[in-house]
């Protein structure tokens, strides 16, 4: 037999849930089929602006592990970019140079530095605040949402606004996937983040 409330079968006796929950038609939308990198770049930006339904959807796609990878490594590589222009056009060719070969030494450390990060959230998440998401579910929307670590080569400021976007990001994502307390997942990414970040900056300014 099937219960006309919640529509579960059953046999001689049920303990009927209620209606289940209506489901946002935004977070079931199929991700598109083949090379779509324009598709998850909007999603980047999407989750940049806070947008929920992107990052819920984002969760349950694997290909946006692989497009956020990528996204992640050009974020992160942009500051070195940046300033090896800046030294080319000076004149200063050989600095440019091994700013180039610098970036390929410090990035797979910032990897591991990153993955840290977020793997050290979520276990605090899961074992100190009732976290219920899975790790790689997290991981998707977290990097596309690193984009916003772009901002980091904006001269000056860069360092803070980009941090501030990223901490604000890692906090949505928490929230929404890990069912984390808004104020609980701003305090968790904000202190694991900040120590992060001071390590990643102490690591690129070694290598400048």
């Amino acid at each position: 037999m099937k219960c006309n409330v919640c529509g579960m079968d059953y046999g001689m006796t049920h303990n009927c849930a209620g209606v289940p929950p209506a489901t946002n038609p935004d977070d079931t939308l199929p991700p598109p089929s083949g090379f779509a990198p324009m598709h998850y770049l909007r999603e980047a930006l999407r989750i940049a602006l806070w947008d929920d339904a992107a990052i819920r959807r984002t969760s349950h796609d694997p290909k946006a592990l692989y497009y956020g990878c990528f996204i992640w490594a050009i974020a992160n590589s942009l500051p070195f970019l940046v300033l090896g222009i800046e030294l080319y056009s000076k004149g200063e060719v050989e600095r440019s140079m091994q700013l180039g070969v610098d970036l390929l030494l410090v990035l797979p450390v910032a990897a591991i530095l990153a993955l840290l990060q977020i793997g050290l959230c979520f276990v605090i998440a899961k074992w100190f605040m009732a976290g219920e998401g899975h790790f790689v579910d997290i991981l998707r929307p977290l990097l596309l949402g690193s984009i916003v670590l772009a901002l980091l080569a904006i001269p000056y400021v860069g360092i803070f606004v980009g941090s501030i976007a990223w901490i604000a990001v890692f906090a949505m994502v928490f929230q929404e996937i890990d069912g984390i307390a808004p104020l609980s997942s701003y305090l968790l990414s904000a202190a694991v983040g900040i120590v992060t970040r001071a390590l990643t900056a102490g690591l690129e300014d070694a290598f400048r």
